[in-house]
């Protein structure tokens, strides 16, 4: 056997090594989703047969979902099982959960970028020790300013409302995103920020059309953990709402779980229908999301 006969053997085995790892990696990430799946689609007494059936025969746990005044005077007639009121909820909390992880999103974006690039960029006095409190601020557990945060939204009347969500995931999100966009800041070169700003352009159009393009990947970075730890906080939601119309999702599944006579199909339904936004995100932005990582990844 010739030394380029050996070398593409071993070429061979290392990739066909590299692919079945790759096949069981997705295997060990996807099962847990498509069982999650499979079981919402049966009823209990399918679910709690050995062995498990795997055929789907109803989507009447997703029904629920949707449409609990209606489905629920069907299983509660039918005696099928317990229906826990809260999931009732679910489409309110959808809507709500969305719409603050957009706000998260923006707001990260927006005044991230901006506290990022005059901590990068402008001299002024106290600027160092006002960056290192805004980072050393994310670093406090929640149980620790749960108590001074509850006081704080209780006096301005904030309470049970999606803006007291929101106004304490923005305070654990942006120093994060203020951290990574500085980090990213510091790989851009001054010098065609400075031949923007001889060109006419001002420090914001330097930002918009200059620097922005540049820092894509961490852009695309913040957008990602903002919208990820807003919309899948439970700590402070749970704490912070306690009606339907400020709800996030997962107080809402963790509600519908909490029973222990909620059937298992119906909590499987109720993790796959939270799943749903976050999937439809990526699906419309997938683009830009990979091309952001992709170039991240060759920087």
């Amino acid at each position: 056997m010739g030394e380029s006969e050996r070398v593409k053997r071993g070429v061979r085995t290392r990739r066909i090594f590299l692919y079945l790892f790759a096949v069981l990696l997705a295997l060990w990430v996807l099962f847990p989703i498509v069982w999650t799946v499979l079981t919402s689609l049966r009823i209990e007494a399918e679910v709690r047969t050995v062995p498990p059936s795997v055929t789907p025969t109803t989507i009447n746990n997703y029904w629920l979902l949707v449409d609990f005044a209606h489905a629920s005077k069907l299983f509660v007639t039918s005696a099928i099982y317990f229906v826990p009121t809260i999931a009732a909820e679910m489409p309110d909390a959808l809507r709500n959960s969305t719409i603050i992880g957009a706000a998260i999103v923006a707001i990260n974006l927006t005044a991230g970028s901006l506290a990022a690039y005059t901590f990068s960029r402008l001299k002024f006095r106290g600027r160092w020790p006002l960056f290192l409190y805004a980072i050393a601020s994310r670093l406090l557990p929640g149980v620790a300013v749960i108590i001074p945060f509850y006081v704080i939204i209780r006096t301005f009347g904030l309470l049970d409302t999606t803006l007291a969500v929101f106004l304490i995931h923005a305070a654990y999100t942006l120093p994060f995103s203020i951290w990574v966009l500085y980090t990213y800041l510091f790989t851009v070169p001054t010098d065609i920020e400075e031949s923007a700003l001889v060109d006419g352009y001002s420090r914001f159009e330097t930002l918009r059309k200059v620097v922005f393009p540049v820092i894509w990947p961490g852009l695309v970075a913040v957008a990602i953990f903002s919208f990820m730890f807003s919309y899948n906080e439970f700590f402070f939601a749970q704490l912070l709402t306690t009606t339907a119309a400020s709800h996030t999702v997962p107080v809402v599944v963790a509600g519908i779980g909490g029973e222990l006579t909620t059937p298992i199909s119906l909590v499987a339904a109720s993790g796959i229908v939270a799943m749903i936004p976050p999937v439809v995100i990526f699906v419309i932005f997938r683009r830009r999301i990979m091309s952001g990582l992709a170039s991240g990844a060759v920087k």
